[in-house]
């Protein structure tokens, strides 16, 4: 089943740009619209996955928690040239799936648009580094904050103060495959050690906090 798409940007140029590129793939239904502050909310057709750059709206986020509210069932990504980090920080804050910047590679579209029909998060490391101060650490580098389903489970337990042996039980899989994930997610966001992924998890709300 083709995953649906509605694409809001008053960008020319950035709304059929993003539109061609679903368009070539086979898996997605894709439509445009200009003005995502203008949406009809009481329409029962809402789109798996809602592309929009609240920039449009003249750098008010409200519109955006609205309209999520009005659609709880989209997942929405965030695709704008905005690097002011309380602004991102708060829209993440409301609930989108996935933050990119207009400097991510097509890749990085057409694989947030997947990992978001999902159910998943996906957030590029430029937006991540400024979420989280990385200190003298310039985030030119746009590459995807990309885990697999399995790694974002591990990470949410992680989080949660689950044990290696706890997650491994709960997942139904071995300690050795949940270090490897462990190895792997640290590689991924380029973190040292687990007390900062877990610092990292919370700081960037990535992931909710519930004890085990």
């Amino acid at each position: 089943m083709a995953v649906s798409v509605l694409i809001a940007d008053p960008q020319y140029l950035t709304r059929e740009g993003i539109s061609s590129l679903l368009r070539q793939e086979k898996d997605f239904q894709v439509a445009t619209v200009n003005d995502f502050t203008a949406l009809n909310t009481e329409s029962n057709s809402h789109p798996n996955v809602m592309i929009l750059d609240y920039m449009a709206g003249k750098s008010d986020t409200l519109p955006i928690k609205d309209l999520m509210n009005s659609w709880p069932s989209t997942g929405f990504l965030i695709v704008s040239s905005d690097n002011d980090m309380e602004r991102i920080r708060k829209v993440i804050n409301y609930g989108v799936k996935g933050y990119l910047t207009k400097n991510c590679e097509p890749e990085e579209i057409l694989t947030a648009v997947r990992m978001i029909a999902r159910g998943n998060r996906f957030f590029c490391n430029k937006v991540m580094e400024l979420l989280v101060h990385v200190e003298g650490n310039d985030p030119k580098d746009c590459d995807p904050m990309n885990l697999s389903s399995r790694e974002f489970e591990v990470l949410k337990l992680i989080a949660q103060g689950f044990s290696t042996i706890k997650i491994a039980d709960k997942l139904n899989i071995s300690v050795h495959t949940v270090n490897s994930h462990r190895k792997n997610i640290l590689k991924k966001l380029n973190i040292k050690s687990p007390t900062q992924l877990v610092a990292y998890a919370h700081e960037t709300g990535l992931v909710k906090s519930k004890k085990p």
